[in-house]
């Protein structure tokens, strides 16, 4: 084969490769995403027309992430050798590598089980180690309080943007290939429950605008589907 040839074809397993961008409900001109231009899947952020600023530089690269609404922060999931097991940390949209400040105080480690931010500033995140599952709610300056514990899978799915309603799957039923959804207020009361039962998954997609309407994908028709459940 020609060199030039060659050269072609192992170009295309070596250019790099992007995530899709999560970006700032409140200044859409700013977004965070993945990319392993580095030779590992680190955290960018990125205004479209300008270059991609890398956030993270971890020797097993950095893989979730998410981005305030107001665009001012970007927290990324800061797991120990790869394992996906640890906690969030948070940054200033924009700044290099090593300007990373701790997430919530008094989290135990544990592996992400979702994280969702509403317009106040309020917070829900989850996380699941030998204790099972524990999601937790955060209002601004506040300290982090237990919002659903449960042995089974569970996980923050979303968070209202009045920060009133919290949206989570859970497996109580053991099964968590095919989880339920529950809506939560934010003292952890539950709103409303949607379980289409066993072999039946349901997945909070998120909330619509401003309502209180969630986008939950179905599978009662054999087949991956939408619904609005209001």
């Amino acid at each position: 084969m020609p060199a030039h040839l060659n050269r072609d074809w192992t170009d295309r397993f070596r250019a790099p490769r992007w995530s899709l961008p999560s970006f700032a409900r409140m200044r859409p001109e700013r977004c965070a995403l993945t990319g392993d231009v580095s030779g590992t899947w680190e955290v960018y952020s990125w205004s479209p027309g300008d270059a991609p600023v890398q956030l993270t530089a971890r020797p097993h690269g950095t893989t979730h992430t998410a981005i305030t609404p107001d665009g001012g922060e970007v927290w990324w999931f800061a797991d120990t050798d790869g394992d996906e097991f640890g906690g969030w940390r948070r940054q200033a949209w924009g700044t290099a590598p090593g300007a990373d400040q701790p997430g919530p105080a008094g989290l135990p480690a544990a592996y992400p089980a979702g994280l969702a931010f509403a317009d106040d500033g309020s917070i829900a995140v989850g996380g699941s180690n030998e204790a099972g599952s524990t999601l937790w709610a955060i209002r601004p300056g506040g300290a982090p309080r237990v919002l659903y514990h449960h042995m089974q899978d569970a996980g923050i799915a979303s968070i209202s943007r009045d920060g009133r309603y919290v949206a989570i799957s859970h497996s109580e039923r053991g099964d968590n290939r095919h989880p339920a959804v529950r809506v939560l207020d934010f003292a952890g009361e539950a709103v409303a429950d949607l379980d289409d039962g066993p072999g039946k998954g349901l997945h909070a997609l998120g909330f619509l605008g401003d309502s209180a309407e969630l986008l939950v994908a179905h599978e009662r028709a054999g087949r991956a589907e939408l619904l609005v459940w209001s």
